[in-house]
């Protein structure tokens, strides 16, 4: 328990003069010193944007079914979604951690957040475009801005082909629009 005490020191510490700063999808204040450089990923989709915006090989640890990219699988897993290994992810000396609110076992997240690991709520978009200020943010995070930048630019113009496209086109009775609409 002493270690974690000093470990949650020495995150408060280094977070106290913050060089980088994004809103997460919770509305918090994320800030960091410098780009992260140790991850943590607590939902298989988050690690496919961290590889995507070119901060795979910073991802210290993820959760069981993390698969994709291929170079994922070899990453050390911290648990699931129902138990994190809280102990393991501290032994990571994680600079960030990037969440999936309601994929995360809640009581847990708490004390993470009592560690004062930086804690990226991500993915609760509420539209398609929140995706892409997601990856920028990310970017920023991590340092690679223009690499996110253009990955969510691309991201943006696929959906945008893709309204385009099927605009003219009712509901079908499978769409998300008609299961929201009755």
């Amino acid at each position: 328990m002493k270690f974690l005490r000093c470990l949650a020191l020495f995150f408060a510490c280094a977070n106290a003069q913050a060089a980088l700063s994004v809103t997460d999808d919770s509305g918090a204040s994320v800030k960091l010193r410098a780009p992260a450089q140790r991850v943590v990923s607590l939902a298989p989709h988050v690690i496919e944007l961290l590889f995507a915006v070119g901060g795979g090989s910073r991802v210290a640890g993820a959760v069981t079914y993390s698969d994709y990219p291929k170079e994922a699988q070899s990453i050390p897993r911290i648990g699931d979604n129902k138990a994190l290994d809280l102990e393991r992810i501290a032994a990571l000396k994680p600079d960030l951690i990037v969440a999936w609110r309601h994929g995360s076992a809640e009581r847990q997240m708490d004390r993470l957040k009592a560690l004062g690991i930086p804690i990226f709520f991500y993915s609760e978009p509420k539209h398609l475009d929140d995706i892409a200020s997601d990856i920028d943010k990310l970017g920023v995070l991590l340092g690679t801005q223009a690499k996110a930048h253009a990955v969510a630019s691309a991201f943006t113009a696929d959906i945008a082909r893709l309204r385009a496209k099927y605009a003219q086109r009712p509901p079908s009775a499978y769409s998300i629009r008609s299961r929201t609409i009755r």
